[in-house]
């Protein structure tokens, strides 16, 4: 029996997973060509895409990247749940309530 960090454990997809130690990389890259589409919607028309919209974002990402033919319009509203925060992040931006317990609904 070899050390832990040597030991495969399989996925049934083909792939294997290191158990400990440099792990294969599972993670899936999202082609340049669909996350230019996606970043120039968000910064050009909307932070947050209704759903018709997310299913025409969708079938773009599925017609220029052939890799990404299982995006659907979950996808993205999860691409641009986690693009708005990274961008709170970035800008330091809290989500709290002022501290008077008062807020403004629009």
């Amino acid at each position: 029996m070899g050390h832990l960090a040597t030991q495969k454990k399989s996925t049934g997809a083909g792939r294997s997973l290191s158990l400990g130690g440099a792990r294969a990389s599972l993670r899936r890259l999202f082609p340049k060509e669909a996350a230019d589409i996606m970043r120039r919607y968000y910064h050009n028309v909307s932070t947050y895409p209704g759903e018709t919209e997310r299913v025409e974002l969708a079938r773009k990402v599925r017609s220029v990247a052939p890799c990404c033919s299982h995006y659907t319009a979950r996808h993205v509203y999860q691409y641009f749940s986690n693009l708005r925060y990274r961008a709170r992040a970035k800008n330091g931006v809290e989500q709290s309530l002022p501290s008077d317990g008062a807020y403004v609904l629009c």
